[in-house]
């Protein structure tokens, strides 16, 4: 750079070049040496390109975002999601009052009765909805499916089911939980999710498809989520602190797609983040995938001749002894296809299984082949249901007995630590 410097200068100068570079400590012929870039007033010395600069910033903001999901996901666990409803628990804020060392449930139309937050021996607790309690008209809740579990086992386990809780509720329920001993949970769920996202208008509160999309694609970060929870306000209605109130036949629309893919989504949002919570507790959770009466009719709806449900259901009746595996698919393809959205669909089905894969603290029960088969299908009998989802209380039983091992090894697990 200095001989090209002199060499700009020199002729201003009135001095031959050759002259004075033979004066200048080289160690080889100034004029031998690589051609490098002079630098005159003209010119300037280079700069990154501002696409590369833009690649910098945007790798920093990446690194930067990254490390903030990292320690939030550390701290805070599975993303909740974004979109924040309530139970229309009315003048209540929670689903649990602890008074005195007693528990209150605030949920369900006959709520049960209090009981110890602390408790010597073992205690469980399960979670569900109308499946669980008051589903089954006139049957008493020791005949009910807790009820009969804690005779079976010879241990308390507390009934925490009501009509209409769904996954968002059941989450709530696990964390207002925190302080209660229960030596082991078991939750089912599943059915309820579609029907109080048509019935409460769950997802009305997406703006537009900007939106839904985004909330489709960024729903799994925290950061996304605990933004969203602080700008979109919490949605719902008052339904369930209205008894025996009906929803009226134009309310009954079944979901678009988008909003049903959010749905399930947002299903297994909340069952990841149920096994969490209890995996940081160390506390044994039990995942019951739902089941429902695969023969049950679904909502009448438009369909063309040839491809309505009695012609689906001719058709696997008379393959189920050849192949009663797709004789199976067609059923489950009528309940996916069901406008009520009263039945869980299979994905929700496929979702308990994952959460479970999960995490090694669950122990995943699946009653589909577990229950007495029903005379045609090979799926669980439909005299197990008083109608799609509700269990008679032969399901009660049975389902029972399928959980009886899975819980006393999960109960046997909590106490050998």
């Amino acid at each position: 750079m200095v001989v090209c410097l002199i060499e700009a200068e020199l002729p201003a100068m009135g001095l031959p070049a050759s002259r004075v570079a033979k004066t200048l400590p080289t160690r080889a012929p100034w004029h031998t040496l690589p051609a490098a870039p002079c630098i005159g007033p003209h010119m300037s010395p280079s700069h990154p390109s501002l696409t590369k600069r833009a690649v910098m910033g945007l790798l920093v903001a990446a690194v930067i975002l990254g490390t903030v999901e990292g320690v939030l996901r550390w701290m805070w666990g599975p993303a909740p999601n974004p979109v924040q409803v309530y139970g229309a628990l009315g003048a209540h804020d929670g689903f649990l009052d602890i008074v005195d060392g007693e528990v209150h449930r605030r949920y369900g139309e006959q709520p049960l009765p209090a009981f110890p937050q602390v408790h010597e021996g073992p205690r469980v607790g399960v979670l569900g909805g109308s499946s669980i309690h008051e589903g089954t008209p006139g049957l008493p809740p020791e005949e009910e499916l807790p009820g009969l579990l804690a005779n079976r086992l010879g241990v308390d386990v507390v009934n925490l089911g009501a009509p209409g809780l769904d996954s968002y509720d059941l989450l709530e329920i696990t964390e207002a939980l925190e302080t209660v001993d229960f030596d082991a949970l078991v939750v089912y769920t599943g059915h309820n999710d579609l029907g109080n996202a048509v019935f409460e208008s769950r997802y009305g509160t997406l703006p537009s498809a900007l939106y839904a999309y985004a909330y489709g694609g960024l729903s799994h970060l925290q950061l996304f989520s605990q933004l969203s929870r602080l700008l979109v306000p919490r949605t719902g209605t008052d339904r369930r602190t209205r008894p025996f109130m009906k929803p009226k036949a134009d309310e009954i629309q079944p979901l678009d797609p988008l909003r049903r893919k959010i749905t399930i989504r947002a299903f297994g949002r909340n069952l990841e983040r149920i096994a969490w919570i209890t995996q940081r507790r160390q506390q044994p959770l039990v995942l019951v995938v739902p089941v429902s009466d695969l023969t049950s009719w679904p909502q009448s709806a438009p369909c063309e001749p040839g491809h309505c449900p009695p012609d689906y259901f001719d058709k696997a009746r008379a393959i189920t002894k050849a192949d009663p595996a797709a004789a199976i698919d067609i059923l489950r393809h009528l309940k996916d296809q069901d406008p009520a959205c009263v039945r869980a669909p299979t994905a929700t089905e496929t979702l308990v299984r994952t959460v479970a894969q999960q995490f090694p603290h669950v122990t995943l029960v699946d009653p589909f082949d577990a229950l007495p088969k029903d005379p045609t299908f090979d799926i669980p009998n439909r005299a197990l249901f008083i109608d799609p989802v509700h269990f008679s209380p032969e399901g009660h039983a049975a389902l029972a007995t399928v959980l009886e091992a899975p819980v006393l090894r999960a109960l046997q697990a909590q106490a050998d630590r």
